[in-house]
């Protein structure tokens, strides 16, 4: 919770204004390794975080006997960057990193960050960790904004990512100072791990103080999973779980019902189609400037892709992004004239072809609700998507706290 009181609100609103004021080059911050205060008998160096002890001989400016700030041997030291636009070979490395590491996701895909801010008020950064020139750590850090001003606060959807629970443990402490730095106060983060990884990372967060933000309605904790390996698409949807999809998709072939990829300026039949399906649930559907971001998306990049059904009018659309080996299912529509069958199975099965192709071995079907969560219209969501599986994972909870 924010605090209330107005001094409180109001340095915090000032504070990153003044946060973001660029250090020069030479700073030992801009290298991603912060120091130490001066101690005795030492000098500070202005501008540079950088001090040298009063004796003769040593130069003016010298490094030489400044230490990392967090140094123990609990928290060894890293090297980070934090930029709103990283140089071509620190692009490459995100991207190769958040493709090969065991907690990638395709919220952290750089090509999904013009997406994330699109429609809502954030401004995108990364932040990338070395260890000895190794990555070790990679984030899309969406920090809040209000009338075009920086806030305190920022989010990280399904990251940072790490490669495991023991490196994710490691860098939180130079995460927190990154975004200390640049007067963030709040940070909201969810890494994407399953199973008994998704149990460890939640320790490590309690650990470092953070504590669970979960919510029914919010990002989900729970998703489906479906194995893409086989020698053809028909082997991928053998088996008696999916005996009436498979029903479903020979009833849509027979109804004329065509498949097609959506690129650019066709990007728009998805948005008509996501406007009627939140329509009927008395919501809004994506901004018009999501749908033009979606559409750039979808020329520039090969991880982004749209999948639009119909026969004589559209039926269904879905939105898949892949990232390593593995696909999901991140926006669906649907039109609501009535047809006897699933409207987003056809769509969905050729975004599937597509993973495939691509060299995924494994399809994400986007999340399922809770347990204890009675809410129709994500229980009706889940009911389609367990005729493609059954294969349950649960995933970490969302977490946050005050730096």
């Amino acid at each position: 919770m924010l605090p209330r009181t107005p001094w409180n609100v109001i340095f915090m609103a000032c504070l990153p204004l003044l946060a973001d004021i660029p250090m020069p080059a030479k700073t030992s911050f801009a290298r991603g390794v912060p120091r130490r205060f001066p101690q005795k008998n030492e000098r500070f160096h202005g501008w540079s975080a950088s001090f040298r002890r009063s004796r003769p001989g040593h130069r003016a400016g010298s490094e030489q006997e400044a230490r990392p700030l967090l140094e123990s041997p609990g928290v060894p030291p890293l090297a980070f960057r934090y930029q709103t636009r990283l140089s071509p070979s620190d692009a490459a490395d995100y991207d190769e990193f958040v493709a090969r590491a065991r907690g990638g996701a395709w919220a952290q895909l750089r090509d999904f960050a013009p997406l994330a801010t699109a429609d809502r008020p954030f401004a995108p950064s990364f932040f990338l960790a070395r260890d000895a020139g190794r990555v070790v750590a990679s984030a899309l850090v969406l920090r809040g904004r209000f009338a075009g001003l920086p806030m305190p606060w920022a989010q990280i959807e399904r990251g940072p990512v790490v490669d495991s629970p023991d490196d994710l443990a490691r860098v939180l402490p130079w995460l927190r100072r990154a975004l200390l730095r640049r007067g963030i106060l709040r940070l909201q983060i969810m890494p994407y791990f399953d199973g008994a990884d998704a149990e460890e990372v939640e320790r490590v967060l309690r650990s470092q103080g953070f504590r669970l933000t979960q919510a029914m309605d919010g990002a989900h904790a729970r998703t489906l999973r479906m194995s893409l390996e086989g020698a053809r698409d028909e082997d991928v949807l053998s088996g008696s779980v999916r005996k009436t999809l498979r029903y479903e998709l020979k009833q849509a072939s027979k109804a004329g019902v065509r498949v097609r990829r959506l690129r650019g300026p066709e990007v728009s039949l998805f948005g008509a189609l996501h406007r009627e399906t939140m329509g009927g649930q008395g919501k809004s559907g994506k901004a018009e400037r999501f749908i033009e971001e979606l559409g750039r998306a979808t020329l520039n990049s090969e991880a982004i892709a749209v999948f639009h059904a119909g026969d004589s009018e559209p039926l269904g659309a879905v939105v898949l992004a892949r990232c390593g080996a593995r696909a999901t299912l991140v926006l669906g529509a649907t039109a609501s004239a009535r047809r006897p069958f699933s409207k987003m199975a056809p769509p969905l099965v050729e975004g599937l072809s597509w993973a495939r192709s691509a060299g995924c071995t494994q399809l994400d079907l986007g999340g399922i609700p809770a347990p204890e969560d009675t809410d129709p219209k994500r229980r009706a969501i889940a009911a389609f998507k367990l005729g493609f599986t059954r294969d349950c994972v649960s995933l970490v909870r969302e977490h946050a706290r005050w730096l």
